[in-house]
């Protein structure tokens, strides 16, 4: 009973990490395209 919050408290770490890099990949691209449209 008591190792489940810990992997529930991990997993969730794990997740926003994931989430976070996403997010971070996204705007990465969207600011590169509006590099290349304000520079074309």
């Amino acid at each position: 009973m008591q190792r489940r919050p810990r992997t529930a408290a991990r997993s969730i770490a794990v997740s926003n990490q994931k989430t976070t890099l996403y997010w971070m990949g996204l705007t990465g691209l969207m600011l590169a395209v509006v590099m290349l449209l304000c520079a074309g």
